[in-house]
């Protein structure tokens, strides 16, 4: 760990997302230091790894410069060159204004109905969401909604998602305009039920947009106006690894970083439903109690002056 330096290889200039600045905050604990710079070889395909005795490791593919157990999925190469992180700054790990880590753990919210997890995340997040909603409520501007998630691939998941977004929407009481971030996949087993994946992208993007359609149709008849961009998974590893739900209104965006997806940790709870979910009867609409089986993190932010 002494001899260990951690850079961070920054392609763009926006700021480090927050879930990035919790994973620093850790990593500093078993190295000599975080730092970060700016890429040196932005728009050459040359993807930084790993410099160790005078060599730099290397992959000439974005999509596979992860620090995962593969390495780059083996494609990786080395040149003896300079180290030129050494002119790297600094990372400030320090929480920012308007931030907020929370846990649900122990003996908390061990069981909850679905359309009280909206609810939950907003009493849980230290007055950041409870700024956001006073902030639209003046504004009155229309919100601009992103849900990225590249696993969102269950029913369950998709109708948590959406009664959670309708809390904020139905808060801020203004119209909005909906976008889904997701990924390709295909699953190699299947099994039929609203808690488990959907067999491919197609069917789950089929699915989502179905749900959501008659999510938004039940939204207007409560007086709430919003359209969805049609859902198009996008290519696989083309998106970041963190689940974000983004919502921008009047120059202020709201972030809510679920650790794993807004579903991850909690399953149906096998006493006290009145039925069984089918995936073809199970709706918006369905207020479904589902149990905590881990503990869960959330990382929530509001930016200003943000377009």
């Amino acid at each position: 760990p002494t001899k260990t330096t951690f850079c961070i290889i920054e392609h763009s200039n926006s700021n480090i997302p927050e879930p990035i600045l919790d994973m620093i905050r850790s990593i500093k604990g078993w190295t000599s230091g975080v730092t970060h710079m700016q890429t040196p070889y932005a728009g050459k395909n040359i993807y930084p790894l790993a410099y160790v005795d005078g060599k730099l490791y290397f992959t000439n593919e974005e999509e596979t410069a992860t620090l995962d157990y593969h390495w780059a999925s083996g494609a990786m190469f080395s040149a003896q060159i300079d180290n030129f992180s050494e002119s790297a700054s600094v990372v400030d790990t320090a929480l920012r204004l308007n931030t907020c880590i929370f846990k649900l753990s122990g003996s908390n919210h061990l069981t909850i109905k679905t359309k009280e997890y909206g609810s939950i995340i907003q009493n849980c997040s230290n007055g950041i969401i409870d700024n956001f909603i006073v902030h639209c409520n003046d504004t009155k501007n229309e919100l601009v909604i992103q849900y990225q998630d590249e696993h969102l691939k269950s029913i369950l998941g998709m109708i948590t998602t959406l009664q959670i977004i309708e809390h904020i929407i139905k808060k801020a009481n203004c119209n909005f305009n909906l976008e889904f971030l997701i990924e390709k996949y295909q699953e190699t087993t299947y099994r039929s039920g609203i808690t488990y994946n959907l067999y491919s992208d197609s069917e789950r993007d089929k699915t989502l947009q179905s749900l959501t359609e008659e999510w938004l149709y039940n939204l207007k008849m409560k007086g709430f106006d919003g359209k969805i961009i049609e859902i198009n998974s996008k290519e696989r590893r083309s998106l970041s690894h963190w689940r974000v739900l983004s919502i921008s209104c009047g120059g202020k965006r709201l972030s809510i970083y679920p650790d794993g997806g807004f579903i991850n940790g909690w399953i149906i709870a096998r006493n006290g439903n009145i039925r069984y979910y089918q995936p073809e009867d199970t709706t918006t609409e369905d207020d479904i109690l589902i149990a905590r089986v881990e503990d869960i993190k959330f990382d929530v932010c509001l930016e200003d002056n943000y377009d």
